[in-house]
């Protein structure tokens, strides 16, 4: 009895320290949205390390039906830590897969990695043939962020281990893509 007691007080704890923390940043979701993940690292390599990506999902997407309705592109949003808070740096309205775009697996999305000036999305979808994409943008030390590395994976799920397809692609391949105007649907690279 103890134990389930404690159990329930640190899930009770964690759960009020969550939402106090993501509470800071309500103040950057825009109307009809929700926080769908915030991720911490290093941005832009100065001596704030807490940088801060903000996905933002359409309040709808909880919904059982979720597929029926019209839901808004999710948003991802780049703060920059400042001595006094955080400043909105970067907006994208194109680039996040969907809840709906991973097939019979579910909502792709599967992180993000923020190292150094880079950060990586990360998507999961597909069945029996599994497929992951990672879009990676790098910060150009003068507040701006552009792609940088494109990769896909596919293999069976029953195999998981044997890769059958990948595809790396590069900045060579596709040029400056700025982030705010990155869109994953239109491939010119």
């Amino acid at each position: 009895m103890k134990t389930l007691l404690l159990l329930l007080l640190t899930l009770f704890i964690v759960s009020v320290a969550k939402a106090q923390y993501s509470a800071q940043f309500n103040k950057y979701v825009n109307k009809g949205y929700k926080i769908l993940d915030i991720s911490k690292g290093d941005l832009n390599r100065d001596q704030y390390k807490n940088d801060v990506i903000l996905i933002l999902a359409d309040i709808n997407e909880d919904k059982e039906n979720y597929y029926e309705l019209d839901l808004k592109n999710r948003i991802v949003k780049i703060l920059l830590q400042q001595a006094t808070g955080y400043q909105l740096a970067a907006e994208n309205k194109t680039c996040m897969l969907g809840k709906g775009d991973g097939g019979i697996k579910g909502d792709p999305y599967n992180g993000i990695a923020i190292k150094n000036g880079y950060f990586t999305l990360q998507y999961l979808g597909g069945s029996r043939d599994v497929w992951e994409n990672y879009i990676t943008f790098k910060y150009d030390g003068y507040r701006h962020w552009y792609l940088h590395k494109s990769t896909s994976i596919a293999y069976d799920s029953f195999a998981p281990n044997k890769v059958t397809a990948r595809t790396d692609h590069t900045s060579k391949d596709f040029g400056k893509v700025l982030f705010e105007k990155f869109d994953p649907e239109n491939k010119s690279y």
